[in-house]
């Protein structure tokens, strides 16, 4: 039986690791159980269950897979525990088809972001602050607009302007081999 606490050298890679996949796993937890609350109970036995055996997992190999197995076994637990096992939680074939896809969703999009940062930083200073400004800081169209000493309208031309040229630039790189080319 794995020790309930991890080596405290670990806690900081679980958190990190965690952290990176807790939305997929939400998604994936999300198509196996149609009620919220079960969501969650499920995502915290999740957690838990992964930090008290994380010292078994294999650092070779990526964190997802191994985290959704979890998530499956737990939703299973807790759909017999409460009476509810779905069809869907029954049929393993279907369960890993989920699963699978998630991680390819996720490897498109960790490409896409990758891509998006790459062309972020080759636009000119000005217009990389306002994009980051905008959709990083989150801070409102009138507030970018005034630390730019411009209009509203003025600034929301910059903002497409650079939109434009991210999605020129993006179109324009490769896509790497983990993610599906575009479609057409």
């Amino acid at each position: 039986m794995p020790s309930a606490e991890p080596r405290p050298e670990n806690r900081e890679e679980f958190a990190r690791l965690f952290l990176e996949v807790e939305r997929d796993l939400y998604r994936y937890v999300c198509a196996l159980l149609p009620r919220p609350q079960d969501v969650q109970d499920v995502l915290q036995e999740t957690a838990l269950a992964l930090w008290e055996c994380f010292d078994a997992y294999d650092r070779s190999r990526s964190f997802l897979p191994w985290a959704l197995r979890f998530a499956l076994n737990k939703a299973r637990q807790y759909a017999r525990r409460e009476g509810r096992l779905s069809l869907l939680l029954r049929d393993d074939v279907l369960a890993e088809k989920i699963a699978r896809e998630q991680e390819s969703n996720r490897s498109a999009c960790e490409d896409q972001c990758h891509r998006l940062r790459d062309c972020l930083s080759k636009l000119p200073p000005r217009q990389a602050g306002i994009v980051r400004a905008y959709y990083w800081n989150q801070e409102s169209a009138e507030t970018v607009a005034s630390k730019e000493s411009c209009s509203l309208d003025a600034f929301y031309k910059r903002l497409q302007r650079s939109r434009l040229l991210l999605m020129d630039c993006i179109q324009r790189q490769p896509f790497s081999h983990t993610s599906p080319p575009p479609q057409e």
